[in-house]
């Protein structure tokens, strides 16, 4: 009925609500029912993996951050023989399967690039940070407002990382989920009840009062519009049956999302190694965001450390302390529910993530500290994390991170401790 029927009578509309709910549930069901065929298909996506990547893949259960459900950390980025796929240890077992499918199919993608010599990396840099700002100054009254003075600064760092993560992963994931639904049929109701919660989360980031009032127009119109753009996307894949559009109807903006399906739907006809990166400047150009991020070339052996952006710039350190105040309020909370032992593994853990120089002027989460959590860090976050656990546990030693300023007692320091006074 979906596929075939035409509504022309608004009291229709509740027949075809309930048999996108009834369809949902239904593939929730079979996703359990077909789920030994999804993992043998896992099974086959990972050899393809490592036959085109020439690298094996292992697979861990984790615990991200909000909104993170799995991350693939790669041979090449992470200077090992092997890649490691992580999934969210909670995930229901058919969302795991789906997850791990797509980020396999993603691995891939990035492998072939890479063997292609077309390879690249989506990143952030201080003079993308500055056109942002520039761009949005006008509309974060709001955000001032909401937000105490010293971590304004973390929240619009916040804001713009995950606009850009959105506008880079979006066309990219729309790839990757046409894959699947063509090439991996015995993964259907995996991907279907997987889909499900991802359309979920955007509604509410998309909707959420609290969201509405504070972030920067330009900000959450943008955000709206891929959102609207991946949910044409989903009910062109699925004929309309999981009904994904209607929310952003409701909030007035599909007609651009539409533009944007419309758009990706004509430069992914035929797809080459490397050329989805067209597709995410094409979204960019397209919702004015181009100069918000830069790609760096990545068609070979990983970067070294030297030639990472603001690896020795003390000038970009000290212009990142509004931001290190605001991480180091988190940190300081997590330190203190561990004890000195664990403390110590979290200092050693970061300072060897940060052997090989930490990028502290991207926001890119590209590090982990595993004594201190699964989450991936930014470069900056590291270094706040390396400096606040040396502080604990060897205030003596001089680590040569000059964070200082942004620690000392009349800032994060003092924060976090009247706020342990106070209760918080």
């Amino acid at each position: 009925m979906v596929v075939t029927s035409t509504v022309l009578d608004a009291r229709a509309l509740p027949t075809f609500e309930q048999a996108s709910r009834t369809y949902r549930a239904l593939a929730q069901r079979l996703a359990d029912e077909t789920a030994n065929q999804a993992a043998a298909e896992i099974e086959t996506l990972a050899r393809e993996a490592e036959r085109v990547s020439r690298c094996p893949v292992k697979f861990e259960d984790g615990d991200f951050g909000v909104r993170i459900t799995a991350v693939t950390e790669t041979a090449w980025q992470h200077d090992r023989d092997h890649h490691v796929i992580r999934v969210r240890q909670s995930l229901a077992p058919a969302v795991k399967l789906h997850m791990r499918a797509h980020q396999l199919c993603g691995l891939i993608m990035q492998a072939e690039a890479r063997n292609a010599g077309t390879n690249r990396r989506f990143t952030t840099d201080e003079t993308n940070r500055v056109t942002a700002l520039g761009e949005i100054e006008s509309e974060l009254d709001a955000l001032r407002r909401a937000v105490s003075a010293n971590a304004v600064d973390g929240v619009i760092d916040q804001l713009m990382r995950g606009l850009m993560s959105q506008l880079y992963n979006l066309p990219v994931d729309m790839i990757i989920e046409r894959r699947i639904a063509t090439r991996h049929p015995a993964l259907r109701y995996a991907q279907v009840q997987s889909l499900v919660l991802l359309l979920e989360e955007a509604v509410k980031g998309s909707s959420a009062p609290e969201i509405v009032r504070i972030v920067p127009r330009r900000i959450l119109h943008a955000s709206r519009f891929l959102n609207a753009c991946y949910a044409a996307f989903i009910d062109h894949q699925f004929a309309g049956a999981l009904a994904a559009s209607v929310p952003y109807i409701q909030m007035g903006a599909m007609e651009r999302g539409l533009k944007l399906f419309q758009l990706w739907a004509e430069q992914t006809q035929n797809l080459t190694p490397g050329a989805e990166y067209d597709v995410v400047d094409k979204f960019a150009e397209e919702l004015r965001l181009r100069e918000w991020f830069s790609w760096q070339d990545d068609t070979g052996e990983a970067a070294t450390a030297p030639g990472r952006e603001g690896s020795s710039n003390p000038e970009l350190l000290a212009r990142k302390s509004p931001a290190a105040v605001f991480y180091f309020l988190e940190i300081l909370n997590q330190l203190d529910r561990m004890d000195v032992a664990t403390v110590q593994r979290v200092a050693a853990d970061a300072a060897l993530a940060g052997k090989q120089g930490l990028d502290y002027g991207s926001p890119d989460k590209s590090y982990r500290v595993p004594a201190y959590g699964e989450e991936m860090l930014s470069g900056l976050e590291v270094m706040c994390v390396m400096f606040a656990a040396f502080k604990r546990v060897a205030p003596e030693q001089d680590i040569s991170i000059d964070l200082h300023d942004a620690y000392q007692k009349e800032k994060a320091f003092a924060l976090h401790e009247a706020r342990k006074r106070e209760g918080q």
